[in-house]
């Protein structure tokens, strides 16, 4: 449902409603009023304010809820967050021992070449000798 469907189906809501308020036809007359009982307003008015108190009480209790959950929600957030850059400091620690692992595994291919160029080097010069001792004889 778009944006615009809603607006036209609360606008069409919103006229049936207008259109049913208008109909009612409200007419009061002085008989429907009675002016011979004392002045019971403020009493009225304390009975009013007393069954509205408790809802007034119950909609602040669910502000410091919202800010209490809020708060909440905050901590638990920072926690992640903390949770997630230790992930990150574990990963990049994993990833640096990883690099150090592969640069010794090069430096020890590096080191195994050059014996092994030696090797073939000592070959050759036992051999250069060998030569050497057979063409004298």
């Amino acid at each position: 449902m778009t944006l615009k469907e809603l607006q036209g189906m609360i606008k069409e809501e919103f006229d049936a409603l207008q259109n049913e308020a208008e109909d009612v036809d409200v007419s009061v007359s002085d008989a429907d009023v009675d002016a011979t009982e004392g002045d019971d307003s403020m009493e009225m008015l304390k009975k009013i304010y007393d069954m509205l108190k408790p809802k007034f009480e119950d909609m602040e209790g669910d502000d410091m809820d919202e800010e209490m959950m809020d708060e909440e929600m905050d901590e638990e957030m920072m926690d992640e967050v903390k949770d997630d850059e230790r992930k990150m400091k574990q990963l990049i620690w994993k990833k640096q021992l990883q690099l150090d692992l592969e640069t010794q595994e090069l430096k020890i291919l590096q080191v195994k070449m050059q014996v092994t160029h030696q090797l073939k080097l000592l070959q050759v010069m036992e051999n250069y000798t060998k030569v050497l001792k057979d063409s004298k004889s």
